[in-house]
């Protein structure tokens, strides 16, 4: 392979739609010595081993999708004249400048967004100044098994995903020709990536710097079936569920994947990207609709989950004060007892009192009488104060619990309310999303149905000429046809 002199360094680009296994791929190629983005995306419950993405290069991408007025989930074709404007000049240089951050001098690097599916004209133009060839690696997921996946991360129909899946696909393909690049898929990197690897090298006519063989039980424990959140298990199911130009273009794909890029198969994906191109601004308002209500819908739920554990919470309070109430209740009854056990003793002292007043004519007897009344007296007054002192504390503490207790009961009726509410405009965004699964349905009928009534006139117009030339007046007239032509050289020559 010729090599550009001014391009020392090697940028290994993945390119596949979201959710196809990018992650996987961009994490071997990481392995075998490519050098990670600096900044470095952090893994999340979406992708718990890791995105090996760079969070400056997915930004960047966002805000340039931003000023040319599309998103990542546009179904219409990223505009190729917004590239050749003035607006495009500073995303470059800023392009440049964040993979001098995140790659430094590095020899060999591993580049990954599956946003550059839809930018690679822009990314080419920024790796060249920063003195990089690239080496494209594609990779893709049937796209059943794309499709609800992402459903479950955004939100968005299944349907829609498939049309994302068309777009990214084929863009990542027209877009990427000329450039030294590999097919491969994400089925085969977890059936035998050594091997897979290994061919995609040879494609790319490229050295690993580290040899599958060096670093097999690192990949090894970093792939594993696990990563495979969605399968589609039934391919026979496929021709029925996947509308004709994807199932297409996925044979295509899987085929290269597995024998080799086939030049003859350019014209068939460059026709299915152009019908797509026609259908997909049918879609663009529609699919607007469809991300907000997604956002929407997961906003509420949300905000409902949020409600959730906050009554879980305050019905765990809630029980936890009736454990208190109930146990200073049963103190307090307890305290109420020995008062009743106190006045008993009180009465059984005046009793005595009354004994003492008979006793006082003898005077041994009263005297001995009154010490052991006053010690009595002492004993019973301090058990007094000390149960009087208690019961007033027990009747403070059943106060404010009796309290909280009716806050709280108040706080769960509004937050039972606010739930309720919740729990209505939920239904009503998951209808209006139904509504709009209907509108998108009317328009993918309509647009077969134009589609159909264009290939009709198309095979009429073609079964009129074939008949015309099939005349018995064209083919009589053609001496005449063929001494005008003899004619008109001559005009010429003259």
């Amino acid at each position: 392979m010729m090599e550009d002199p001014k391009l020392a360094k090697t940028a290994l680009i993945v390119l596949g739609m979201h959710r196809s296994g990018t992650s996987a791929l961009a994490g071997v190629v990481g392995h075998l010595g490519a050098a990670l983005p600096q900044d470095l995306m952090a893994g999340t419950e979406m992708n718990a081993k890791g995105f090996f993405e760079s969070n400056r290069i997915m930004k960047l991408n966002d805000r340039l999708l931003d000023a040319a007025g599309t998103t990542w989930w546009d179904p219409r074709r990223f505009p190729d004249e917004w590239l050749e404007g003035d607006g495009a000049e500073p995303f470059l240089a800023e392009a440049v400048e964040t993979l001098t951050l995140d790659y430094g001098e590095a020899p060999v690097f591993v580049m990954k967004d599956p946003r550059v599916c839809r930018l690679m004209p822009f990314w080419q133009k920024a790796l060249s100044r920063f003195g990089a060839r690239p080496l494209i690696i594609h990779t893709h997921r049937p796209p059943l098994d794309v499709a609800p996946s992402l459903t479950r991360w955004t939100g968005y129909d299944a349907e829609y995903g498939l049309l994302l899946w068309e777009r990214h696909v084929l863009d990542a393909e027209a877009e990427s020709r000329g450039l030294p690049r590999a097919f491969t898929c994400y089925e085969a990197l977890l059936t035998d990536w050594r091997s897979e690897m290994t061919r995609v090298a040879q494609v790319l006519d490229f050295a690993w710097p580290c040899p599958p063989d060096t670093v097999q039980s690192g990949v090894d424990d970093f792939l594993s079936r696990d990563l495979q959140h969605f399968h589609d298990r039934d391919r026979t199911k496929a021709a029925g569920d996947v509308p004709p130009l994807l199932t297409e273009t996925l044979a295509i794909m899987d085929r290269w994947a597995r024998d080799g890029e086939v030049r003859e198969d350019h014209a068939r994906l460059d026709r299915m990207r152009a019908a797509l191109d026609q259908v997909g601004p049918l879609y663009d308002a529609l699919a607007r609709k469809s991300v907000l209500r997604a956002k929407e819908v997961t906003s509420l739920q949300g905000k409902l989950d949020d409600l959730g554990g906050h009554l879980d919470r305050n019905r765990a309070e809630f029980d936890d004060l009736n454990a208190r109430h109930s146990t200073l209740v049963e103190r307090h009854q307890t305290a109420e007892q020995q008062l009743k056990e106190f006045a008993d003793l009180q009465a059984r002292e005046q009793a005595e009192r009354q004994e003492l007043s008979v006793a006082m004519k003898d005077p041994t007897v009263a005297s001995l009488r009154i010490v052991d009344l006053i010690a009595k007296v002492q004993e019973a007054s301090a058990v007094a104060l000390q149960e009087r002192a208690r019961a007033d504390i027990l009747s403070a503490e059943l106060a404010v619990t009796v309290r909280a207790r009716d806050s709280l009961i108040a706080d769960s009726s509004r937050l039972s309310a606010e739930g309720a509410r919740l729990a209505a405009d939920l239904a009503a965004a998951r209808q209006a999303e139904q509504t709009l699964r209907a509108e998108r349905d009317g328009l993918a009928v309509n647009c077969q149905r134009l589609t159909t009534e264009r290939d009709q006139a198309r095979a009429e117009t073609s079964q009129c000429e074939a008949a015309f030339l099939a005349s018995t007046s064209w083919r009589v007239t053609a001496p005449l046809r063929f001494v005008s032509r003899l004619v008109g050289r001559g005009r010429q020559a003259s």
